[in-house]
């Protein structure tokens, strides 16, 4: 039996809705004895697992989260160890590879803006939208069907919290009604929550020699309830921007209904038609490097302040940009 059997047989059994039956438990230990077949080298925690199953069998919240531990704990790293050519020299210290990468990841941003800097002044008009967004509260109806969208379902990525989000997505009859009461005071205080700004960086490697720094890009997995936040705050600026008619109707990403299908059928619809009137189609594709990355904080704001995202709308983005963290994996 491999690790995903184990897994998938484990969380058909430690249900989040009703208790384990008797019949069950005899079968289910059975299992448990297997995942040493599995997981060899954590004979430690394997014994902490069975421990918790025994103590949490009847108690459906705790044996929800007894599936982050199997998940995030004894299962495989996403990356495997990694050895870097520094100086000359083959490192394999989990501390100096994560300080290399760190240096690495951040001076190439920040080499980048420092070529941009005054490159190209920033005006603008202020208060292009006259109306203000309303930060309307959530609801536990509301979060319950978040929690319940697509983007929660299936996911077991982590961030530094080791919460995934299938996990909230089980467990959201019992969460949701916390979870807006949070969210609903952060929108009051115009304040995004400080423990979830730190991201987990993962190095993924692009292609070349996995010794070279410059051959990994770095994946930053936010916290799970993070998602949430950004999810209810999402829903809440697009239907603001959407009702003052502030997006271009040539704007398709991140917009409801449109793809870059769409994008590439409207640019080939408009270069027929000007080839059919036996005149010139031009296209220019640019491809910005680092382009989120290089997003101008500053200027965001400003444009954000001048389209009417104002008030305790723009502080809760402001503290939500504000001092970020993040932590190597």
């Amino acid at each position: 039996m491999d690790e995903i059997e184990v897994e998938n047989k484990i969380r058909s059994k430690v249900s989040g809705t009703r208790a384990i039956f008797e019949d069950e438990k005899a079968e289910l230990y059975q299992l448990l004895g297997k995942i040493k077949d599995v997981f060899p080298e954590k004979p430690g925690k394997v014994t902490n697992v069975k421990y918790s199953l025994k103590v949490n069998l009847h108690e459906p919240i705790k044996g929800h989260w007894l599936l982050t531990y199997m998940n995030t704990n004894t299962g495989k790293q996403l990356q495997s160890d990694i050895t870097l050519k520094i100086n000359g020299k083959l490192v394999s210290s989990g501390k100096e590879t994560a300080e290399e990468f760190n240096n690495y990841f951040t001076e190439t941003v920040e080499n980048l803006a420092n070529h941009l800097k005054n490159s190209c002044p920033f005006q603008l008009e202020p208060n292009l939208c006259s109306e203000t967004q309303f930060l309307r509260p959530t609801s536990e109806i509301e979060i319950e069907k978040t929690l319940h969208s697509k983007i929660f379902k299936k996911k077991s990525s982590v961030g530094q919290d080791q919460i995934p989000c299938f996990l909230l997505h089980n467990c959201s009859n019992f969460i949701s009604k916390p979870v807006a009461h949070i969210i609903n005071f952060s929108f009051l205080n115009g304040a995004f929550p400080g423990m979830l700004k730190i991201a987990k960086i993962i190095p993924v490697h692009k292609k070349g020699s996995k010794e070279d720094p410059t051959n990994y890009r770095p994946n930053a997995l936010l916290s799970t309830f993070s998602k949430v936040f950004e999810y209810i705050m999402a829903t809440r600026i697009m239907s603001f921007l959407d009702k003052e008619n502030i997006l271009s109707p040539a704007q398709f990403g991140s917009q409801s209904k449109k793809a870059t299908t769409d994008a590439i059928q409207e640019f080939l619809d408009h270069a027929l038609e000007l080839v059919d009137k036996k005149l010139p189609a031009i296209g220019i594709f640019l491809d910005l490097t680092k382009a989120f990355d290089m997003v101008n904080h500053s200027i965001l704001l400003q444009k954000m302040h001048s389209y009417g995202i104002r008030g305790n709308a723009y502080d809760w983005f402001k503290s939500y940009l504000e001092d970020r963290q993040s932590m190597l994996n």
